[in-house]
């Protein structure tokens, strides 16, 4: 997740600004950012179930459960949300990293295979971001040693 979200309602002396309350997803940002998964897991997973549509909240609940060792529940996630937002670039990249990283730490070449489909996705969706495409693909294949499928 590459979102920063920044509270400067404090910053100017505007008392409308003061009283800006965040929301539980900003809550959520700031407590992935400081490291504190658990306690963003809380608040997205509060907040995606009383907003399925928003795709920064499905992406950063599938990735706050994939960092807590929760892969079904955020295989689940993920692909529910490729299947919301079957036009959205980040959302079909982010899905075929998610199953990459679960497939490369298996060893597993069907779930490889389910991976190499999202980022063709993606690809067919931005082709002009190919070189990103590879590159996400490398650095998952290369976080986790040998890799075991070929970049799409």
């Amino acid at each position: 997740v590459e979102v920063r979200i920044y509270n400067i309602s404090q910053v100017f002396d505007n008392e409308e600004a003061h009283r800006y309350k965040e929301t539980p997803f900003e809550e959520a940002m700031q407590f992935y950012q400081q490291g504190q998964f658990a306690e963003a897991l809380k608040l997205v997973d509060t907040f995606y179930q009383l907003h399925p549509q928003s795709k920064s909240a499905g992406l950063l609940l599938g990735s706050l459960l994939a960092q807590t060792g929760r892969s079904e529940q955020a295989y689940h996630v993920l692909t529910t949300a490729s299947e919301r937002f079957p036009t959205d670039f980040w959302v079909q990249l982010q899905c075929g990293r998610f199953i990459q990283m679960v497939a490369e730490s298996r060893k597993d070449r069907y779930l490889l295979q389910v991976s190499e489909r999202f980022y063709a996705r993606a690809s067919r969706l931005n082709p002009f971001q190919l070189d990103l495409l590879r590159q996400v693909w490398f650095q998952v294949a290369n976080q986790y040693g040998e890799d075991i499928g070929t970049p799409p």
